[in-house]
């Protein structure tokens, strides 16, 4: 099942590169407007103000829950909106670009994991990292399948599209 959608992923990906190429910098520009211009302005010096320093706490919670709404769910729901034929294709590019960006995390799991397996203080940051490093590739295919458009509906855009 997982090689089938493997395959047909990459045929797609193949028969439509620019598409694949537009989806990934449409589904990175919710990120990009966060992390860039609203981050150092605006949250940064919240955080600094409100927030411990502790990679857990409630409000750290909420930040991230905002900012994979905002950010990865939104970026995935706007390609699949743009791209219905090819909506699940799409979605997928992007969320494999989130996870591929996400893979500079890894380093530092492995560094907490080895750490943790001494002293338990490293947990939190172990868990913090692996969330870093999944939670935004989930958040941007539950955008991508929650702005999919229904199978029926995909069937019917594709019969009035081709000549």
């Amino acid at each position: 099942m997982l090689a089938a959608i493997a395959v047909s992923f990459y045929y797609e990906i193949l028969a439509h590169p620019v598409l694949a190429l537009r989806a990934i910098s449409i589904g990175w520009t919710p990120w990009f407007i966060l992390q860039i211009w609203f981050g150092p302005t605006l949250v940064i010096p919240f955080a600094k103000q409100f927030l411990p320093p502790s990679p857990i706490n409630p409000l750290v919670l909420i930040w991230w829950t905002v900012w994979l709404l905002s950010a990865r769910a939104a970026g995935g729901w706007i390609v699949a909106r743009l791209d219905r034929p090819h909506a699940t294709a799409m979605s997928l590019a992007v969320a494999a670009s989130v996870f591929i960006y996400g893979l500079r995390f890894l380093p530092w799991v492995w560094f907490h994991f080895a750490n943790t397996l001494t002293n338990t203080r490293f947990l939190p940051y172990l868990v913090t990292d692996i969330a870093s490093m999944t939670l935004p590739v989930l958040a941007a295919l539950f955008g991508g399948l929650w702005g999919a458009p229904p199978e029926s509906e995909s069937r019917r855009q594709e019969a009035h599209s081709t000549p």
